[in-house]
């Protein structure tokens, strides 16, 4: 499923994920990030369809001090999303974890609900 805002949603999780210097080639979401490759840009992952670029920035969420406040807001709104259901959020669709993600952050824009 392919919406009008699936650039706006993905170039909200590329700045949680630390890209910056966001450009957009053509149908292409180029950005700078520090801990990929020193001064060049490089194409920003579809969040809205890999897991493993979600999994990336899930580990944000986990705080070494075990506290881990956003983890637990995160998996909060992600279980909403799966009917109230923790059991379901391991098999949660990328686009799931990506409204979860920008909720716990506040980054989540209402007009993309459809």
């Amino acid at each position: 499923m392919n919406t009008e805002f699936d650039n706006e949603i993905i170039h909200a999780m590329a700045k949680i994920d630390g890209f910056t210097l966001l450009t957009l080639e053509g149908q292409i979401l180029l950005g700078y990030k520090e801990s990929r490759c020193l001064g060049m840009h490089v194409m920003v992952p579809n969040y809205l369809k890999d897991l493993n670029a979600l999994h990336e920035v899930e580990t944000l969420l986990e705080d070494k001090t075990r506290k881990r406040p956003l983890y637990t807001a995160y998996t909060k709104e992600l279980s909403k999303l799966c009917d109230n259901n923790l059991g379901l959020i391991v098999h949660a669709t990328a686009r799931q974890r990506c409204k979860a993600i920008l909720k716990t952050f506040n980054k989540w824009d209402s007009k993309w609900d459809l």
